[in-house]
């Protein structure tokens, strides 16, 4: 597929693993030190807050990269005469994009994204409205945001969406938010949806993934912003409600072992029957041991950090064709230890994602059971 502006792009994004969390939350102070001391990380804040963490961040010395997601678009549709949610001004002033990002710079931020309002499904003049908007700015540290359903990464919408933002961006970097309710990019063809996104857009930024999406973004050319919470991996449009809670009330933790992030009520329903798996740079702390209380989330959300960092490790000292071998033949072995659990008499199905993952990848074109098998 034709790669979009590629010569024109310019980050010091590209190829990193950030995580995503609300500024001056719980979350974006556990997982700053993790972040903070890797080469290929950074994080993105989100929220009107952003700015103020940055500042704080700054002043204790972090040099880590920092990227700001102001979330406009979590409350609010876009439209084609008002498709970014800028200070609005009075005749006499007008608040352009470099003038607003320039604040969010200046407290230390290596990238903005745009203040973007989202996009609804089919919404393409808004789309196209909001890519264009994008462009007006003259600054290489403002990436265009583009907001909006996953649905536009089915196969009948996604060549318009390529189409609106090769005509509209002009090279300027893009960076993109699929949101919906239950687990969103797991329905039909949206996986393989955008990893053909990201083979005409190279370096894009997929912002509030989970670790098994965000983990094949690294491996396909992007940059990703796995979610340090719950509602962060799996974002919602404005109105959309009835997310729910975490079994036990407790932050869900990743596993590599099974490829799975859950909480650790179902991981110690799943291995009633067999010994938990320990994370020994969590003082061999058992998977199934976190509790709710705000020491122990903090400790889960260290945890995902430093387990999907290993990860990204892995596809970074790779060529990107072995890292692709090397990251389906890793994820099939998370999916098929799922029928090692099959016995323990509890509910289980192996994470949706995963599993379409899994079936994108095999030769064989199987299907990929939720109890580990193949048919």
């Amino acid at each position: 597929m034709t790669q979009i502006g590629q010569a024109t792009r310019r980050s010091v994004l590209p190829g990193r693993v950030l995580a995503y969390a609300q500024a001056e939350s719980p979350a974006a102070g556990a997982v700053a030190p993790l972040t903070s001391g890797h080469g290929r990380s950074g994080m993105a804040l989100r929220g009107c807050g952003a700015a103020a963490q940055i500042r704080g961040l700054r002043a204790s010395g972090d040099q880590q990269i920092l990227v700001v997601d102001v979330a406009a678009w979590a409350t609010k549709n876009a439209t084609p005469s008002k498709p970014l949610a800028l200070p609005q001004g009075d005749a006499l002033f007008h608040v352009g994009l470099d003038e607003w990002a320039h604040g969010h710079v200046k407290a230390g931020a290596d990238a903005v994204l745009s203040p973007s309002l989202f996009v609804c499904a089919d919404d393409w003049k808004s789309a196209r409205a909001v890519v264009r908007a994008g462009r007006e700015t003259t600054r290489p540290d403002v990436w265009t945001l583009l907001a909006t359903d996953a649905a536009a990464l089915d196969p009948a919408r996604l060549p318009v969406l390529i189409d609106i933002v090769a005509e509209e961006s002009a090279g300027h970097p893009m960076a993109f938010v699929f949101a919906g309710t239950g687990d969103p990019l797991a329905v039909g063809h949206r996986a393989a949806g955008l990893r053909a996104l990201l083979a005409a857009l190279p370096g894009s930024l997929i912002v509030g993934v989970d670790v098994v999406m965000g983990t094949d973004v690294a491996a396909h050319g992007g940059t990703a912003a796995i979610g340090a919470t719950g509602s962060l991996r799996r974002p919602s449009r404005p109105g959309d409600t009835g997310r729910g809670f975490a079994n036990g009330f407790a932050p869900g933790a990743f596993l590599r072992d099974l490829w799975e992030l859950r909480s650790p009520d179902t991981y110690a329903d799943w291995y009633a029957n067999s010994q938990s798996p320990v994370c020994e740079r969590c003082d061999g702390r058992a998977v199934d041991s976190f509790t709710g209380s705000p020491a122990d989330k903090a400790r889960v959300f260290a945890h995902n950090v430093h387990a999907w960092l290993d990860v990204a490790d892995e596809i970074s000292r790779r060529l990107p064709d072995a890292a692709r071998q090397w990251l389906d033949a890793e994820r099939r072995r998370g999916f098929e230890a799922h029928l090692g659990l099959a016995g323990t008499g509890t509910t289980l199905a192996a994470d949706r994602l995963l599993r379409r993952l899994c079936e994108l990848d095999d030769p064989h074109r199987r299907r990929a059971l939720p109890t580990g098998a193949w048919l």
